[in-house]
């Protein structure tokens, strides 16, 4: 019985993105923004789960600044600008090499230029923050080749139809088997390469501690560990919807060098902080950011969702340690 259901789902998540995927592109700009409010307004007030998080997320980041209908307001916001770029990947169809600029306000702070030959590629980095489907799309359009690494979902059908709609700027797709060592080659090469470093993980060879918003979080290393090995990179990029339909793109210099994983991670945070307090309605509140915390810490001080983890205490400590060799 269950095995029916799940196929019968799979099915019809298939169909339903497949005609999103087919129907958005249709839209005018307008209608398009029109629908992603609609559609973030009715996902804040029907998934109550979601809504939980996020309220807890905003009241333990800003402690004291923001009552519960604020609170409301900047997670129904978050829920709006994530509808908006969800169909804005698919209404990006309708962009091309003589229309992008229309849509897509590019500032480049060297990230963007061509890399000399024998020299270590880029890392262009964006947080869930803003329009951040349209990052890549925007390089790809501007002559740079960000490799999308396929991605996999529990219904397998969902992937290539979102592969082919992060692709349509020229960039390539490159296989999720053997990603890591087809990464490791490409930087080593001189290629571009893009990456969202803002999902918790947990605390574990391939993560790290750092502190944001005032508090710690078990996040991605994968960033720093690429640049220690390969010589490559950082560059920060953010996104800005506007009002209008339009999207301002900043890609940033590179980041000062650093010697150790934590260090380079929270150099990383630490430059998207002020962007996230100025906009906080831009990133994803609706996530489980805080999912540990310090054994020492007061629970109240973190979301409801967040416990207490031997794991977490000895990568705390390791981040500590070689805190203090770099």
């Amino acid at each position: 019985m269950r095995r029916r259901w799940l196929s019968f789902r799979y099915r019809l998540e298939f169909h339903a993105l497949h005609l999103a995927a087919w129907l958005v592109p249709k839209f005018s700009r307008h209608t398009c923004l029109r629908l992603a409010r609609c559609l973030g307004r009715l996902y804040h007030l029907l998934d109550r789960r979601s809504r939980a998080v996020a309220l807890a997320n905003l009241e333990a980041a800003f402690p004291g600044r923001y009552d519960l209908r604020e609170r409301h307001r900047i997670a129904r916001a978050s829920a709006q600008n994530l509808a908006r770029t969800f169909l804005d990947l698919f209404w990006s169809r309708r962009l091309t090499l003589d229309n992008y600029r229309r849509w897509m306000k590019i500032t480049d702070h060297g990230a963007l230029q061509p890399i000399a030959p024998k020299s270590p590629g880029r890392i262009l980095m964006c947080q869930h923050f803003g329009n951040f489907e349209w990052m890549g799309l925007a390089a790809g359009f501007h002559g740079i080749d960000i490799p999308v690494i396929e991605q996999e979902f529990r219904n397998r059908a969902l992937g290539p139809i979102f592969d082919r709609a992060r692709t349509i700027s020229g960039n390539t797709t490159m296989p999720r088997r053997g990603a890591m060592v087809r990464v490791f080659k490409h930087l080593q090469h001189g290629g571009f390469l893009g990456l969202l470093p803002d999902l918790t993980l947990r605390p574990g060879r391939s993560s790290t501690v750092v502190t944001f918003l005032g508090l710690e979080m078990s996040v991605t290393a994968m960033p720093a560990e690429l640049q220690l090995r390969t010589g490559c990179k950082l560059h920060p990029a953010i996104s800005l919807p506007q009002p209008d339909g339009t999207c301002e793109l900043i890609y940033f210099e590179q980041l000062p060098a650093r010697n150790t994983v934590p260090d380079i991670t929270q150099q990383l945070w630490d430059f998207y902080e002020p962007w996230v307090r100025e906009h906080p309605h831009l990133w994803i509140w609706h996530y489980k950011h805080w999912r540990y915390r310090p054994a020492q810490a007061a629970p109240a001080a973190y979301p409801f969702y967040a416990n207490v983890s031997p794991h977490f205490e000895k990568a705390r400590a390791r981040a500590a340690e070689l805190g203090k060799i770099s």
